[in-house]
């Protein structure tokens, strides 16, 4: 019995050395876990803090750019009120020159087509195309309205073939039909390639003459669809009453 004790206590402390390693390297593993835990929230919180950081730098920015184009936008608005105040002075003043346009009609000359027969005249300041329409319609005519190419060469070489003039052509009531302010119908028509193609979809009135370089636009009689709202001079055309023939009455004797 004395023998095997001895044996027994050596297991019983092997046992217990095994329990402590084994506690050992539980806690370590412990500690491990723990370690790699806290590294991961370290890292969570970092990423976080980052995160806030960065929005904190966006709210800055949209603000900043908020700030900025009230900035813009204010300026844009000041720079529209003061657009549209110079417009209704221009307004007025065009206003006042049509309302005077009976008493400058004597001013207005005149130059007759030999083959129409028709007169035409230059209105003596540009206007934008309705109000143009407007003066030609004061003073017994309407804008020119060309009806083949003979008439079209005479306008040019008579009036010129540097200048933009307004015709009395508009397609307003219906895009790409084309309709004479003196209420015929229209068949010809000269118009510069690629025209007319009713460029940002407001282009409804008719020019003769168009000056575009960068189209390859410089052909004189060439035709071209502008806005309304630009301002040019007008060719009138009006037509000549002729009186009749005079008739000689014979008496019988």
């Amino acid at each position: 019995m004395s023998a095997t004790k001895p044996i027994l206590n050596m297991a019983a402390y092997a046992i217990i050395i095994v329990l402590i390693l084994m506690l050992g390297l539980a806690v370590l593993k412990a500690r491990s876990a723990a370690n790699d835990n806290t590294e991961i929230i370290d890292a969570a919180a970092q990423m976080a803090q980052d995160n806030k950081t960065a929005l904190d730098g966006i709210d800055n920015t949209i603000d900043g750019r908020i700030d900025l184009t009230a900035k813009v936008l204010g300026a844009k608005i000041t720079s529209l009120q003061t657009q549209t105040l110079r417009m209704q002075q221009q307004l007025a003043e065009l206003e006042k020159k049509l309302n005077d346009s009976q008493s400058a009609s004597s001013d207005l000359k005149w130059v007759v087509n030999p083959v129409t027969r028709h007169r035409y005249s230059v209105i003596p300041y540009p206007l934008p195309w309705h109000y143009a329409r407007e003066y030609a319609e004061k003073n017994g005519g309407h804008l020119v309205v060309i009806g083949d190419e003979v008439e079209n060469e005479w306008v040019v070489s008579t009036f010129g073939g540097d200048t933009e003039y307004w015709m009395g052509l508009t397609d307003e009531a219906e895009e790409g039909k084309w309709v004479a302010v003196n209420g015929e119908t229209q068949e010809y028509f000269n118009w510069a390639k690629p025209e007319p193609d009713n460029y940002r979809k407001y282009q409804h009135y008719a020019i003769i003459n168009s000056k575009a370089p960068h189209l390859g636009q410089t052909e004189p009689g060439k035709w071209n669809d502008v806005p309304c709202n630009e301002v040019r001079i007008g060719i009138i055309e009006q037509t000549v009453q002729t009186m009749p023939a005079y008739t000689r009455t014979r008496i019988l004797p």
